[in-house]
């Protein structure tokens, strides 16, 4: 867990409300409903005390009356909406700006308040701006490094897509992690639409399948003795007047090519003027 809490604290003090301001980078986005909470508020006040640190200016020293809040943002906007003109704080002097965010982090993933790209986009922040590996991460938040790195690849697909996805559905990081597989950037995109539905998973296997193809042939296409070959569609194939069938080769699992394929491959006869490669991806099979 984020083993934040041994820090020295000063003693609560009751700030004004207008000397605290939210963290920027508090990882939860969206506060949720906060009516509950001003009722409680109202009823029974503040019972536990907010975490604060002080601000500083460029030069690192204090600014006068001025607190970012680490912990109790809802609180904070609750008890504005309260009519509160003071709340208890404690003020952390020594807590590092990465130790904010993990706090922030560890604080929120404990309630439950953050969706998995909340998270990632918190794990990214450690990592980017302050070089936290994942194994570090993974040790502060109490995650597995499989998990650290299944929030961390939520990051890298468009942000408004997923939490859309979110919001309206309830995908899984499995799937995630298969889209991660998807090369082409407008297909993910295409396929964020369909994520958490039943459709999902066919359709990204249906992508895959059509880039390995594309990378097969391309790299097909290199081996001297057919890089002059035509590649064809089905129907071309059909056209059995035209082009004649001289081999067909079984493609390597996984659409490799490799020493051993090629070495596998026909010799087109001297002299065809044509020839060519079609290959069936449900058979496996390349054709010449």
């Amino acid at each position: 867990m984020f083993g934040i809490d041994n820090k020295p604290k000063i003693c609560v003090f009751n700030l004004p409300i207008e000397w605290l301001h939210p963290h920027p980078h508090n990882p939860r986005k969206d506060l949720g409903d906060l009516s509950e909470l001003v009722e409680s508020i109202k009823a029974v006040g503040i019972k536990q005390n907010l975490t604060v640190v002080p601000d500083r200016n460029e030069n690192g020293d204090l600014i006068d009356d001025s607190y970012t809040v680490i912990i109790g943002h809802r609180r904070m906007a609750a008890a504005k909406a309260a009519g509160f003109k003071e709340l208890p704080c404690a003020i952390d002097m020594e807590i590092t700006p990465a130790e904010q965010i993990a706090l922030m982090l560890h604080e929120n993933m404990q309630r439950r308040q953050l969706t998995p790209l909340e998270e990632g986009l918190g794990f990214q922040q450690l990592q980017l701006e302050f070089g936290w590996p994942v194994g570090k991460i993974s040790d502060y938040s109490g995650f597995s490094e499989t998990t650290v790195r299944d929030r961390l690849r939520l990051t890298q697909f468009d942000k408004t897509k997923v939490k859309k996805a979110y919001e309206e559905r309830q995908p899984k990081l499995v799937e995630f992690e298969a889209l991660s597989k998807v090369k082409d950037e407008e297909k993910r995109n295409e396929l964020l639409e369909k994520i958490g539905t039943f459709g999902f998973m066919p359709a990204v296997k249906s992508v895959l399948a059509e880039e390995a193809e594309k990378t097969f042939m391309e790299d097909i296409k290199n081996i001297p003795q057919l890089n002059n070959a035509t590649v064809l569609s089905r129907t071309d194939v059909w056209n059995a007047s035209k082009y004649k069938l001289l081999a067909s080769v079984k493609v390597p699992e996984g659409d490799k090519v490799d020493e051993n394929f090629i070495a596998a491959l026909p010799t087109i006869p001297e002299g065809q003027r044509h020839h060519y490669i079609y290959y069936d991806r449900c058979e496996k099979n390349l054709e010449f």
